[in-house]
């Protein structure tokens, strides 16, 4: 048998554990320099403690000895012999960027090169020299073998198991400087598992998993192989002091004591043993990280709850598949529906009762069905949150800016789809907040304000949407100035421009190439931000909003839909074709009179509570070659429908009502069809095509 572990199977789970410790220690120390609490340090601490001995226990010495330093920081911050300042907080927010540049070249190369000298001496710097501990010596001999206690129905289930084979019982001693004693545990059980039964750890596996022991822990198992052929094996384990084997004797009592010979794995019990790197032992003295399952003891009392994982790790692309699937399960589910509504209606029949009830506990079902997959798809929207605090703060530091930063409603989920396209807008919008729109402290000052600004980012759902708000309570956006710049831009004359509310005339600040800033920065001045918000707010088909007041702060409010792969639509009729605009699109709906239209250059429009809405007649928009006809009717339905800052209203023959519709391309198909995104079947088996609110208004 050989002892050595192939190190590649461990590696993902170290980039994902060491991704998760990352996360948390940038979350917590920027929230450090408000509120340096204990248990902030605390947490702090323990998650530099658990990214250096997983990161050691893989070999990469370069984020081992810098996560150390870290700890040496933190340890005398958490003790009060250090007090945290912006140098101590900027020296560690460095490490979490060089220790995520180590990451990234992990994951590429396999190997954390990159070099940290520097930051190093900064860390010792803040504590000075710190000599080290010397291990207290500890030889073999000292180690005494611990007495196990073992349940009555531990008991029983290994003299069972003895009936059939030998059971053995092992005790193992880790060296007192093990740092991650899970780890060296995980190899023992894998080892024992890979030629044999494990039957019993004492302390249980979740004991094990928290690392709630010394350094000693008794495995109860059943092999294959020899003895001496395991023992070979254990001495390949690094930092495993010694250990003892022994053939298992049932008790009278529920005490057994397996005080034997001691294999030690050291070459010398009488000194101090040493624990050379990992990089420099055989694979098989390397081990996995903690984010690793251990081995369960697979004969213990039943009556004992053996908690299993709780979540399992899927791969995106099975998710996309599913829902796939479930998309033509609600295609399949509202076709039967309607069959057994028209069967129903023409039909009196027992049978036809009874498929009436099938189908209805299908559509449950498959509603049910439908519900899971989409909270499987859903994150929550902290994932994106979690990387503005360090963009803020680094920011107002280089414009000069004290602002206080809060998120609220992190936990509101969203689908995958949608969070992967939210992220930029929300950035560019807090550094335009930050940017433009808080004002130094000493112009905050004089205008009677506190020195320091506030911005605030709000998730919350809102029926079958979310809505996210960004505040500032900075000077607000001039729309005097917005005109100005937007005559000279050529955008509008100096007429039209005079013709314009204070709310359109803010919307030009969504227009590509348009800026207000006196000279281009790092930061801004592009004029591109505002821009890639609304393109990217397009794609989803969402919906932004702006709200300000000269002196006192701006909010963008912005409106997505939760999924993008099923959505609600409401259905129109169009020259008795049916078509599905998106619900998360839709304003509202109005009933209007003709003679309430007038038309602007050549363009049909509305005013709706003072804002001119331009319109758009439907059937010629999707002209189907028949020769239209004038509406003679004086009333006609419009939808207002919102794409980003934009309002326009659809004028359609009739509403038929919301329903659920899966998006089914036509590219493959057809290709690109100018005002529509796709299609869906309803539940009479005709095909419905989905607007593309974006195209139209375009």
């Amino acid at each position: 048998m050989s002892a050595e572990l192939d190190m590649r199977q461990y590696l993902d789970l170290f980039l994902q554990e060491a991704e998760e410790q990352l996360e948390v220690l940038e979350q917590e120390t920027l929230k450090l320099e408000q509120d340096p609490s204990s248990e902030r340090l605390q947490v702090i601490f323990r998650a530099a403690h658990t990214l250096k001995g997983s990161s050691r226990a893989m070999g990469f010495q370069n984020m081992a000895e810098l996560t150390h330093e870290m700890e040496n920081v933190l340890d005398q911050l958490r003790n009060g012999e250090l007090a945290i300042t912006t140098p101590i907080a900027d020296a560690l927010l460095e490490c979490l960027d060089t220790l995520t540049h180590m990451t990234a070249g992990i994951r590429e190369s396999g190997a954390d090169a990159y070099e940290c000298k520097a930051l190093v001496l900064t860390l010792q710097g803040f504590v000075g020299e710190i000599p080290a501990t010397p291990a207290t010596p500890q030889t073999a001999q000292t180690l005494q073998v611990p007495v196990v206690q073992l349940s009555d129905s531990e008991q029983a289930a290994l003299g069972a198991a003895k009936s059939q084979s030998p059971v053995y019982v092992g005790t193992f001693n880790l060296d007192p400087e093990c740092a991650m004693k899970f780890v060296r545990a995980f190899m023992v059980c894998s080892l024992i598992e890979e030629q044999g039964e494990l039957l019993v750890t004492v302390p249980n596996r979740e004991a094990l998993e928290e690392e709630e022991f010394d350094h000693s822990f008794t495995l109860f198992f059943q092999t294959k192989t020899t003895i001496p052929a395991l023992e070979v094996a254990f001495k390949g384990v690094s930092e495993l002091r010694s250990f003892t084997i022994t053939e298992w004797e049932s008790q009278d009592g529920p005490e057994v004591n397996s005080a034997e010979q001691e294999s030690n794995s050291g070459e010398d019990s009488s000194t101090e043993p040493v624990v050379a790197p990992v990089a420099e032992s055989s694979p098989a003295a390397t081990a996995a990280p903690a984010a690793a399952q251990a081995p369960t003891a697979a004969k213990q009392d039943p009556s004992k709850k053996q908690d299993a994982g709780q979540t399992v790790r899927v791969d995106v692309s099975r998710l996309d598949n599913l829902m796939n699937l479930v998309g033509e399960l609600v295609i399949d589910r509202t076709r039967i529906a309607q069959i057994g509504h028209d069967l129903s209606a023409r039909y009196e029949d027992a049978t036809i009762d009874a498929l009436g009830e099938t189908v209805s506990h299908i559509a449950r079902i498959t509603s049910d069905l439908q519900d899971q997959i989409m909270k499987a798809r859903m994150m929550p929207i902290e994932t994106v949150f979690n990387r503005f605090p360090r963009v803020v703060r680094d920011l107002a530091q280089k414009l000069g800016k004290d602002v206080k930063f809060e998120m609220f409603g992190g936990e509101t989920e969203l689908d995958r789809s949608v969070i992967e396209v939210i992220s930029d807008p929300l950035l560019h919008i807090l550094r335009n907040s930050l940017d433009h729109g808080l004002e130094l402290p000493s112009e905050r000052t004089e205008a009677g304000k506190p020195a320091q600004g506030t911005i605030n980012l709000i998730a919350k759902h809102q029926e079958n949407h979310i809505v996210i708000e960004i505040t500032d309570d900075g000077r607000g956006i001039d729309a005097d100035r917005i005109r100005r710049k937007a005559i000279e831009r050529g955008l509008v004359t100096a007429e039209q421009a005079e013709r314009l509310t204070d709310k359109e005339t803010l919307n030009f600040i969504f227009s590509s190439g348009f800026s207000t800033a006196a000279e281009v920065s790092e930061v801004s001045g592009r004029g591109v931000g505002m821009d890639i918000v609304r393109s990217n707010l397009q794609k989803l088909g969402g919906i932004i909003d702006l709200d300000t007041e000269k002196g006192k702060g701006t909010k963008f409010s912005l409106r997505l839909p939760l999924t993008l792969a099923i959505i609600r639509g409401l259905l129109v009729k169009v020259e008795g074709v049916v078509y599905v605009v998106p619900l998360g699109s839709v304003i509202e709906t109005l009933l209007v009179n003709s003679s309430t239209i007038q038309t602007v250059k050549k363009q049909e429009v509305i005013v709706i509570r003072g804002m001119t809405t331009p319109l758009i007649r439907v059937k010629a928009a999707f002209s189907t070659g028949k020769k239209q006809k004038e509406s003679t009717e004086d009333d006609l339905y419009v939808v207002i429908v919102g794409l980003a800052e934009q309002r326009v209203g659809l004028v359609v023959d009739s509403l038929v009502g919301e329903q659920e519709v899966v998006i089914k391309s036509l590219n493959r198909y057809c290709g690109d069809v100018k005002g529509v995104s796709g299609a869906t079947i309803l539940g009479d088996g005709n095909v419905a095509l989905i607007m593309d609110v974006n195209s139209l208004v375009a």
